[in-house]
């Protein structure tokens, strides 16, 4: 009988941490470390988490020493490599509260593009950077697998997280 309690403790145990911790369904999500100390402590990424939902794009931005100012973007492609695509670019000013806009790349430029819901924030408190994208803001680039990549730039100085090359949609 004692077996028997301690078995279905432990399962019931079990069963509540994969509970916690699992991904909402229709979503994946990955995360990247990047190299510490590779750019200025203000902008230098230590980890990029990126999500892929039906819909919606993002990336959470961890940076410990996040400074006042400066700008973070996340580049979404529907191909493997960043050829063309969306830059959503989130700007933090002192004083002010963080904006954020989207662009399109075309190889050639980045065009401005209108966005209902684009969402960005900057975080000193706990040293993150979001941008959020609604895939319905995406149009020609709403596949099912997407690259992803997240940077942080001040001035002439920037700090690239590693990218993911296929984010599938949950």
């Amino acid at each position: 009988m004692r077996t028997q309690i301690m078995t279905i403790t432990v399962g019931m145990a079990c069963t509540a941490a994969l509970a916690l911790t699992a991904s909402p369904a229709g979503a994946d999500t990955r995360a990247r470390t990047d190299a510490r100390r590779d750019a200025p402590a203000s902008i230098d990424i230590s980890r990029a988490t990126y999500r892929h939902t039906g819909s919606r794009v993002s990336t959470t931005i961890r940076v410990p020493h996040l400074g006042k100012q400066g700008r973070a973007s996340l580049a979404i492609s529907r191909y493997g490599i960043f050829e063309a695509g969306y830059v959503a670019v989130v700007r933090k000013m002192p004083g002010q509260r963080a904006k954020a806009r989207l662009f399109f790349f075309d190889h050639f430029q980045n065009r401005p593009r209108a966005c209902m819901g684009l969402r960005g924030t900057w975080k000193r408190s706990t040293g993150t950077i979001t941008v959020s994208v609604p895939r319905t803001c995406l149009p020609g680039h709403r596949t099912r697998r997407l690259y992803v990549a997240a940077r942080t730039m001040r001035g002439d100085a920037f700090d690239d997280a590693p990218a993911v090359t296929r984010l599938r949609r949950g």
